[in-house]
C-alpha cells in the first residue's frame, strides 16, 4: 500500500487561501517514508466526477487521505464519497481540525474508515503500515474508526517531541504557480503548539499546550527559500510566532542578516 492520494477541498477565495500546509507537510513525510503521494488541490483544480476519474486512473491510489475545517467538512465529505463510489472498497481517512474534533460525527458518515486526530505525520504513517501488514488498528494511537458497528477512538498519540525531525513541506506537490498567479500568499510555521484556552481556536487542542520550535537557522533558510519563490507576501501562520520576544527578533535579525527582501 504505496500510493496516497491527498484531498484538498475547495475553500472560498474571498477567505484568501494558502498551498495546504498540513498536507505538503505530512506528503514530505510520507515520502521520507518511502511512500508515493499525490496532492489534489480543489481549491484551483476541477472538482468533478471527471477529475475523480482522471485522478483515479492516472495515479491509480490505494489510500484516500482528505483534510477538513469545519466550513470545508460537508464538501470534502462529499469528495470522498464520489471517489468512493467510483472506486468501491479504497480505504479512505480524514484528518485536520474539525475530524479531530468530531470524528464520531464523521465516521458515522459512512464515507470515512479512519481519522487521524491531531497532528498528523507519525499517526497517519503507522496506520498506513499497520494497514498494510494486516494489523489491528487498536494498536495504532491517535485513530478513531468503526468496528462491530461501534465507534473506536484508540488512546491520544504523544506529540513529536522534536519537530525538526521533519522535513520541509513538500510544496513541489502543490500548483504554487496559480496561487501566485492569483496574487495569493505562501505560508509556513516557525513553531507548534499553544499553552492558552481561547474558546474560538483549534491550536491547543490540534497540535498541543507546550510550544515546540523550528530551529531560529531553519526558519530563516525555509523563509528565504520561498522569497526567491517570488510571492507577493509569506504568512507565518504559527499560533505564538511573537510570544517570544527574543526568538522573535532573532529570526527577523537572521532575515536582516541575509539581505532578504520580502513582504510577510
Amino acid at each position: 500500500m504505496k500510493r496516497i492520494l491527498l484531498i484538498n477541498p475547495p475553500y472560498p477565495f474571498e477567505e484568501h487561501p494558502s498551498p495546504s500546509f498540513g498536507l505538503m507537510s505530512l506528503a514530505a513525510y510520507l515520502i521520507e517514508k518511502g511512500y508515493e503521494v499525490r496532492i489534489e488541490d480543489y481549491i484551483i483544480e476541477n472538482c468533478s466526477a471527471d477529475r475523480f476519474k482522471y485522478v483515479l486512473d492516472e495515479f491509480k491510489p490505494e489510500v484516500i487521505g482528505a483534510t477538513a475545517v469545519s466550513m470545508t467538512v460537508k464538501k470534502s465529505l462529499s469528495i470522498l464519497k464520489e471517489y468512493r463510489l467510483l472506486s468501491p472498497g479504497i480505504i479512505t481517512v480524514m484528518g485536520g481540525p474539525h475530524a479531530t474534533f468530531d470524528s464520531t460525527g464523521i465516521l458515522i458518515s459512512g464515507y470515512v474508515d479512519f481519522i487521524v486526530r491531531g497532528e498528523g505525520e507519525i499517526t497517519f504513517t503507522e496506520l498506513l503500515s499497520t494497514i498494510s501488514e494486516g494489523g489491528d488498528p487498536a494498536a495504532v494511537n491517535g485513530i478513531s474508526y468503526i468496528m462491530d458497528g461501534k465507534v473506536h477512538l484508540t488512546p491520544d498519540r504523544e506529540l513529536i517531541d522534536d519537530i525538526n525531525i521533519l522535513p520541509y513541506p513538500a510544496r513541489n506537490l502543490a500548483a504554487l504557480s496559480r496561487y501566485k498567479a492569483m496574487d495569493l500568499p505562501i505560508n509556513m510555521i516557525t513553531s507548534r503548539g499553544c499553552p492558552h484556552s481561547c474558546i474560538f481556536c483549534l491550536g491547543r487542542k490540534m497540535v498541543g499546550r507546550r510550544l515546540r520550535y523550528y530551529t531560529i537557522e531553519r526558519v530563516v533558510d525555509e523563509f528565504e527559500l520561498l522569497s526567491k519563490m517570488e510571492f507577493s507576501q509569506i504568512n507565518i501562520s504559527d499560533d505564538l510566532f511573537t510570544s517570544n520576544k527574543n526568538r522573535c527578533i532573532a529570526i527577523c535579525d537572521g532575515i536582516i542578516s541575509r539581505g532578504i527582501k520580502q513582504d510577510w
